[in-house]
């Protein structure tokens, strides 16, 4: 750990990150064992907590005690403003993340609204653009057709003009999908959709495509 405590709680949110992001679920586990104290009582870790509970529903373990922390965290910002804003707005996004993936979707779109209104006064525009992505996503499941073709298209914009293309494609794409279904036979976005194909990465979406491109 480093000498400062603010230095040793940056590093654990940056290690909880990065064993997050690599898929070393386990890890983010054993450095939450061994660093309880940090992760419990520092309102400079909340990113460090999100991380442990999305390791923790992604290993599917118990992690009603973190949602619990996070939601203290969220007492105690209304009462003393005490947690930097972009790790309040992650810790947002993830109790929005984990509820669309629990079936939760009043909870998600709540969340996911929270999480946004906060990245957009803290003028983080990437966020932005993941929060748009989970707000489609949890729009589509709700059934909200053109609400998601809408959020899908934002969060491909945010995509483009923070220059993360692999983002954008799949959210352009996901966009002209339901726009198509929900307007018919348009060939502006059968166009677009045409140009976009090849750069898909989700081959998941294919047979979508083929069978708008087809359409007459």
């Amino acid at each position: 750990m480093l000498p400062a405590r603010s230095d040793s709680i940056n590093y654990l949110n940056s290690l909880s990150e990065y064993y997050y992001t690599t898929r070393r679920y386990d890890s983010v586990l054993v450095l939450a064992t061994r660093f309880k104290e940090h992760y419990t009582n520092a309102s400079t870790a909340l990113i460090s907590t999100a991380y442990l509970a999305l390791s923790k529903f992604a290993l599917k373990a118990d992690y009603e005690i973190e949602l619990t922390n996070l939601n203290k965290a969220f007492v105690a910002l209304d009462r003393d403003q005490r947690y930097p804003g972009d790790q309040l707005s992650f810790a947002y996004y993830t109790r929005s993340y984990i509820a669309s993936k629990e079936g939760k979707l009043d909870d998600a779109y709540f969340w996911g609204n929270k999480a946004y209104n906060q990245d957009l006064y803290n003028e983080d525009y990437i966020a932005i653009a993941y929060d748009l992505e989970l707000l489609a996503g949890i729009a589509e499941k709700r059934g909200k057709i053109g609400d998601e073709a809408e959020l899908f298209k934002r969060a491909a914009d945010s995509y483009f003009a923070v220059g993360i293309e692999g983002h954008a494609t799949y959210t352009e794409v996901k966009s002209l999908i339901h726009r198509l279904n929900l307007k018919g036979d348009n060939p502006f976005l059968k166009n677009r959709l045409k140009h976009l194909k090849d750069k898909v990465t989700d081959k998941s979406l294919l047979p979508e495509i083929n069978k708008l491109l087809l359409k007459q």
